[in-house]
């Protein structure tokens, strides 16, 4: 979408969507969002996104206005998407979870916390995702740091799971370059939100 003269007006629009099979196409402008003002929907003008819709209002290039209805279904995409999937996500988690640790109670392996706390990143970082993708600003920050530290959590494990091995394949300051990246990428962010 696109905001222009404080109108926001459709700039695109993905196949095979809702937006397509209800008529909605480029050019049609945007008058209401949950019977509001379009511009106090924040996914709409934080992302340029028309998400976390129950109805909206469009001025048609024909001139005409139509509004739409958002019927939730039980397997609609956003459904899946901010529920099923991320609880799936963590169901699976949850469950290596619990094989790992009832495997290491012995040995008290480092590597297999890593391990576990790499597959709560993951799953946290799914779960996150849906708080983002409704708008909410901390949720947003949230997301960011569990999925770029997804890969660095990895790389963590398997440094130390190979280190218990007796064999180092990289240094550890790749994983301290790692974290850093993180914090550096959660700061742009910071700061690009503040600029706004």
């Amino acid at each position: 979408m696109e905001t222009n003269n404080e109108q926001m007006l459709i700039s695109e629009i993905e196949p095979k969507t809702w937006a397509e099979k209800v008529g909605i196409h480029v050019g049609d402008t945007i008058i209401e969002i949950n019977n509001k003002d379009p511009q106090l929907h924040n996914p709409a003008v934080s992302y340029g996104l028309l998400e976390q819709i129950n109805s909206v209002k469009v001025l048609k290039t024909n001139g005409i206005t139509n509004e739409y209805i958002v019927h939730s279904t039980l397997f609609s995409n956003q459904v899946l998407f901010i529920i099923i999937i991320p609880l799936t996500v963590l169901a699976l988690c949850l469950f290596s979870i619990y094989f790992i640790n009832k495997s290491n109670k012995e040995t008290n392996q480092r590597s297999a916390h890593l391990l576990i706390l790499f597959l709560l990143i993951i799953a946290m970082a799914y779960i996150s995702a849906s708080g983002s993708s409704r708008g909410d600003l901390l949720s947003r920050y949230v997301n960011i740091a569990l999925f770029t530290l997804v890969p660095v959590s990895y790389l963590h494990f398997i440094y130390q799971y190979f280190k218990e091995s007796g064999k180092e394949l990289f240094k550890f300051s790749y994983i301290i370059f790692g974290y850093m990246l993180v914090l550096i990428n959660i700061l742009a962010e910071l700061v690009n939100n503040v600029w706004e």
